[in-house]
């Protein structure tokens, strides 16, 4: 019950979080100690799903820094180094489900990209340049395909209301945090 999302963006990959937290029919707003979006190093992080995934990705997760460049070994070093910290870590905490998957998704910010994590530990980079995930992820996707061509802050807002105008589980206040290009 929540929105993340990521833009593809030169200046900085951009994410964004509104602060619903929820499950079935009930809703809370994070507080701003609590964010939903934040920055781990080199890293922004996006989570949706389960609370304690949340407080693990923030501070158990190990994150060691990335290559420099370029993306194709930034992509093995997610697949061979972030996941299987982040899959330790979730284990380690019991706070996969019983299938062993994530009960939630992901989205890290990295340079200039946004790579997603699904529930079944997979990485994978949109060909669009933005990609959202959570119950608003489709109000969202179609207000960010509406706003090609106009700057990723106005485009994370534009996303971020249609979500809240559209679905019942998204809610201010909003979040940006945008990754640093080395």
């Amino acid at each position: 019950m929540t929105l993340i999302l990521g833009i593809e963006d030169p200046a900085g990959a951009l994410l964004a979080a509104d602060s619903s937290m929820g499950q079935d029919n009930f809703t809370t707003t994070r507080t701003p100690d609590q964010p939903k979006v934040f920055r781990r190093g080199e890293y922004v992080v996006a989570v949706c799903g389960s609370c304690r995934m949340f407080d693990i990705a923030r501070w158990i997760v190990p994150f060691p820094p990335p290559p420099a460049k370029p993306s194709r070994a930034v992509y093995r070093h997610l697949v061979t180094v972030i996941i299987p910290g982040l899959r330790k870590a979730m284990d380690d905490a019991g706070a996969l489900k019983p299938d062993k998957e994530l009960n939630g998704g992901m989205l890290l910010g990295i340079g200039p990209h946004v790579y997603e994590i699904d529930s079944g530990f997979s990485v994978s980079r949109d060909g669009c340049g933005y990609i959202t995930g959570g119950s608003g992820g489709m109000p969202a996707l179609g207000a960010l395909h509406a706003t090609r061509g106009q700057p990723a802050r106005e485009r994370a807002v534009a996303a971020l209301r249609a979500a809240t105008d559209q679905t019942a589980f998204v809610r201010r206040p909003y979040r940006f945090v945008r990754a640093r290009v080395r």
